[in-house]
């Protein structure tokens, strides 16, 4: 069974953990005008804090913030409301009474339309991308005899270990 902490991903005989976020472009169709729309250009992070690619922060007054996040086990962006009360919270991740956008449509590998909203108001609507560095390890032991080569491919990329 596979566990998620922050940004790691750890299951059985394996660990996956997204520590880096680089090449983010961004396509801010809309943000309403009591917030500031701000995203990383390389985002970083350390641990088993969520990795977070861009942000919601209101200019003044009680509006709630919002953290665009890498998830590693959906493989996919989300929203997270913060400094709301733990009901609207709920609201907001169900996409009810007229909150939106905790998940925003994938459009893309590693590209989504986000479209965040509050009953009373649209917040953002925006197309975002990005690549992710992903550290993955693998345990387990390998018994062979003779010669072994492996064959290793992400991206497009190949590897030949013997």
């Amino acid at each position: 069974m596979a566990r998620w902490i922050g940004s790691i991903l750890k299951g059985d005989g394996f660990t996956r953990q997204a520590k880096r976020a680089f090449d983010v472009q961004t396509q801010v169709q809309y943000c309403h005008p009591e917030y500031d729309f701000s995203a990383c250009t390389i985002c970083e992070t350390h641990g088993q804090r969520p990795l977070i690619i861009a942000s919601l922060k209101p200019k003044n007054g009680p509006l709630p913030s919002f953290s665009l996040r890498w998830d590693p086990r959906g493989n996919h962006l989300n929203v997270d409301i913060e400094e709301a009360s733990p009901q609207v919270t709920k609201l907001f991740k169900e996409g009810k009474q007229g909150y939106r956008g905790h998940r925003p449509k994938m459009v893309a590998e590693k590209q989504f339309d986000v479209n965040v909203g509050m009953p009373s108001q649209d917040v953002f609507m925006g197309r975002i991308s990005f690549k992710i560095h992903e550290n993955v390890a693998l345990d387990g032991k390998i018994h062979l005899s003779g010669e072994c080569i492996a064959v290793l491919k992400k991206d497009g990329e190949s590897r030949t270990i013997k």
